[in-house]
């Protein structure tokens, strides 16, 4: 069995991906087309792991296999070093999909995890058919207001970061989410780059989807605009190639049922869930933290005017 867990940055895949990993008859690759970089713990910090090692001595050990010329870093196919390919359709260059094809193939049960794959998904299914696929997403305000304070507490704020590119705009900011002044967190229009999210927002609304009426829009309105599109982009991709091998999980609810829904992940896999990921999921994973400024009114307005459902505006998906 083969599966590929998708989801777009600060989603959530990271933690399913950290559960899974207690799982020693899975397989699983971490971002097999990022560049590979060392860096323990991935996008959830909860482990000290490198999981990019592995993908690094995958890469040598395809270049090996198949005499290419290549360096590791080849196989960087998006942000940093070209956002563009994250943000409409391209075809993969032949040696990703054959290295693509090397990885899920590599064992049984292989997991390959990444945030790469919008427009990937029918170039994945043919790659392997009979593969399994798990979306993650998160609610659209979790997700943008992720992506404008950045990873705060086990790194250096991403507030901290933003003071430093935009400070004009941020000169009022603290470092702590609860006091940041909503009035400076929803007139911020750039400084929120990481994981090349500000020129990914940018690029898309501009020449792909020719949002002119958003182009001068607040960071906030474009990232629930981007979360609203790849979601769906998604989803109806993954529904259309993987039918019933499909399925999409909310990160809330497996926040707050982490023992019920990694349960029922395993059974759709039709997998026994080893006792191991049940107590590290009970041990690690932690409920959502608030909706930032929930009761301000320019969330309802933002996903009324995008048609987001404002199910999402309730302190946690049912």
């Amino acid at each position: 069995m083969n599966i590929y867990l998708i989801g777009l940055r600060r989603s959530g895949t990271t933690i399913i991906f950290d559960a899974f990993y207690q799982d020693k008859d899975l397989y699983l690759l971490y971002e097999p087309l990022n560049p590979a970089v060392k860096m323990k713990g991935g996008g959830s910090m909860a482990t000290d792991i490198d999981y990019n090692e592995k993908i690094r001595m995958m890469r040598q050990a395809f270049i090996k296999k198949k005499g290419l010329n290549k360096n590791v870093s080849d196989f960087n196919f998006g942000a940093g070093s070209n956002f563009m390919l994250e943000s409409s359709k391209h075809e993969l260059p032949r040696f990703i999909r054959e290295y693509l094809s090397f990885l899920i193939h590599s064992e049984s049960n292989t997991v390959l995890k990444f945030v790469r794959a919008t427009f990937l998904i029918d170039q994945l299914h043919h790659i392997a058919p009979d593969s399994y696929m798990i979306h993650i997403q998160k609610n659209p305000i979790r997700f943008a207001t992720s992506h404008l304070f950045g990873i705060r507490d086990k790194r250096l704020s991403g507030i901290s970061l933003l003071k430093r590119k935009t400070s004009r705009a941020l000169g009022r900011y603290s470092n702590k989410y609860e006091k940041t002044d909503p009035e400076d967190f929803f007139n911020i229009k750039t400084g929120y780059n990481h994981w090349s999210q500000e020129d990914i927002a940018n690029y898309y609304i501009r020449e792909v989807a020719k949002r002119k009426d958003l182009e001068e829009q607040p960071a906030y309105i474009k990232l629930l605009f981007i979360w609203k599109e790849f979601n769906e982009r998604m989803i109806a991709d993954g529904q259309k190639y993987f039918g019933d091998k499909f399925l999409s999980i909310d990160h809330e609810s497996f926040c707050k049922n982490p023992v019920e829904q990694i349960s029922g992940i395993y059974k759709y896999l039709n997998l026994e869930v080893p006792q191991k990921v049940i107590q590290w999921a009970k041990d690690n994973v932690n409920a959502p933290r608030p909706l930032y400024a929930a009761d301000d009114p320019r969330w309802k307005s933002a996903l009324e005017m995008l048609e987001i459902d404002l199910k999402y505006l309730e302190k946690d998906i049912k």
